[in-house]
């Protein structure tokens, strides 16, 4: 974000704190932050307004949605505010309508809102409302006809839906769950997609979409709930690394390949994990996970490759 060529790390916590760290000496140092009084729920990174320049949209549990800006010297200036009727859930940057323009997705209550941003004003562009609560949320090219909205919630299942305007969405196609899904993440292999869920009751599935359905072609049960799943994709190996990380206090770490899982370890810390994300910092590799525990530490480990 300041445009040194290294990631940052950017976090949220219950204390409505959000700040953004930089590696330094082997450990992370706060460049800059901003307090709320009300508890981060979902945090995003995106160029919103294609002015080169990333905006970080925030949601609380008081239901503000939050735009900053980061900027020299080191600070965070909010730019635009909004109040929900309902409680954000997760927020999504993408491209909704496939014309090469990010939308801003906002899961609150039983509805999904897709906005646009320019100048620090939120459009509303279209909107989607569904029977329960959503959770989560994710947006990919299925079938190579356009960007399509995956989401799942309190129905216990993850629907796929075109969205072409607020009169007409198309459901493509759905995942029924016994509980419902508490993460999604979609990510492409050997020209498939692929979309990874987790559900309150621990179980982890992968499933493959082909022909126009989804189908289950990996599973494992946690023993409690999967808090957090981090992925990415290796070019030079052509596979993706899969962390998860829950509240039994076990991180698993997985390479998937090939329509094959293969897991690297499991390991153990002595609070539950929050929140775990798997990237390649300082952009020189190796990968490194980063790991949320519930008292507050925030955590960096370097992979093998």
């Amino acid at each position: 974000m300041d445009g040194d060529g290294v990631n940052e790390v950017l976090i949220g916590t219950f204390r409505g704190d959000v700040s953004i760290l930089k590696m330094q000496n082997s450990q992370f140092a706060e460049i800059a932050s901003i307090n709320n009084s009300s508890a981060v729920v979902a945090i995003k990174v995106g160029d919103l307004d294609g002015d080169n320049s990333a905006e970080i949209v925030v949601g609380f549990h008081d239901k503000m949605l939050r735009i900053y800006n980061f900027s020299l010297p080191a600070q965070l200036v909010e730019k635009a505010n909004f109040r929900f009727h309902d409680p954000i859930s997760h927020i999504l940057i993408g491209d909704v309508f496939s014309k090469k323009i990010s939308h801003l997705i906002v899961c609150s209550g039983k509805f999904i809102y897709i906005y646009s941003y320019y100048k620090g004003k939120l459009r509303e562009e279209g909107q989607i409302r569904l029977k329960g609560d959503i959770y989560s949320c994710a947006i990919a090219d299925f079938d190579g006809k356009g960007n399509t909205l995956l989401f799942g919630g309190r129905g216990n299942e993850v629907q796929l839906v075109a969205y072409q305007s607020r009169f007409y969405q198309e459901t493509k196609a759905t995942i029924r769950l016994d509980y419902y899904p508490t993460d999604l993440k979609v990510i492409e292999d050997g020209g498939h997609k692929y979309v990874l869920v987790t559900s309150a009751d621990g179980k982890f599935v992968i499933y493959i979409y082909v022909e126009d359905m989804f189908q289950p072609i990996y599973q494992i049960q946690f023993k409690g709930t999967i808090n957090s799943v981090g992925v990415t994709l290796v070019p030079d190996r052509s596979k993706h690394i899969i962390v998860l990380g829950g509240s039994n206090k076990e991180l698993r770490i997985f390479d998937f390949q090939e329509n094959t899982m293969q897991e690297r370890g499991i390991f153990n810390f002595e609070a539950m994990i929050n929140t775990v994300k798997v990237a390649d910092i300082d952009g020189k590799g190796p990968y490194e996970v980063i790991v949320g525990l519930d008292t507050g530490e925030l955590l960096l480990y370097e992979l093998e490759k």
